[in-house]
């Protein structure tokens, strides 16, 4: 919700870039990128957290290992792959709307 509302604010953007000549899979890009680098920043945190707390409850987790790397894999690449579902889906919606509809977006 929180990256379609980002896109949706930036729809005149995105129009003023096709209009001076991008194409719709350079404005994708773009916008990917930024999401990529979000996501990428808030999983590496995580990461960072989960083997700090891992290693701190190491005690009470008497049996079970303090990081589990196929968890944490498999966590991160869920998360990856919403990420840019969360970005992809409303930046393909802004790209195909009228260049005079994007254009008059306040």
């Amino acid at each position: 919700m929180v990256t379609a509302y980002a896109v949706a604010q930036r729809t005149r953007e995105i129009g003023i870039r096709m209009a001076l000549g991008a194409r719709r899979s350079d404005v994708v890009g773009l916008m990917m990128h930024q999401t990529t680098v979000m996501v990428g920043t808030g999983v590496l945190i995580g990461l960072v957290a989960a083997a700090t707390l891992g290693r701190t409850l190491d005690a009470a987790l008497s049996g079970f290992p303090s990081v589990d790397l196929v968890t944490l894999g498999l966590v991160t690449s869920l998360f990856v792959a919403v990420g840019a579902a969360a970005c992809h889906i409303p930046v393909r919606r802004a790209t195909r709307t009228d260049l005079i509809t994007a254009l008059r977006v306040e």
